[in-house]
């Protein structure tokens, strides 16, 4: 295991960790108001198919690099895997929900906002016990 994947893939996950972190922490008020702020930013502009779009696309890019990094650090297959697996569905949820911003006129639903603040805390365990598995 070559010392620089090690330091990649700690920083990598500690990034992952506060980007996870910072939204499972944010209130409904404040994750409204966001995306009421940016449903109507988008329809100034009038490219919110091709922002989405975007928006996947690098969400996937960062998601492949991520697991490339965790690859070549040296972890097993089963847990690549299962890292797969939960940034295939973030990803999804994350697409989901921009389909949902962009597309409905009404406001955020709780429902749907615990299911993307589980999906944060989620990621952000995820993101801790990456590096922990390298300094145990």
């Amino acid at each position: 295991m070559p010392k620089s994947s090690i330091y990649l893939t700690i920083f990598s996950s500690v990034l992952f960790f506060g980007y996870s972190l910072s939204f499972a922490l944010s209130n409904y008020e404040s994750v409204s108001k966001k995306v009421s702020e940016f449903r109507s930013l988008v329809l100034i502009e009038s490219h919110s198919e091709q922002l989405r779009k975007t928006n996947f696309l690098f969400s996937l890019f960062f998601s492949l690099v991520y697991l490339s990094i965790l690859y070549f650090t040296g972890y097993v297959f089963w847990f690549l895997g299962l890292v797969l697996l939960k940034l295939v569905l973030s990803l999804c949820f994350s697409d989901y929900f921009q389909k949902l911003v962009l597309k409905k006129e009404g406001s955020l639903s709780k429902r749907f906002y615990v299911f993307m603040k589980t999906d944060s805390f989620v990621n952000a365990f995820l993101a801790l016990f990456t590096p922990l598995i390298i300094l145990l």
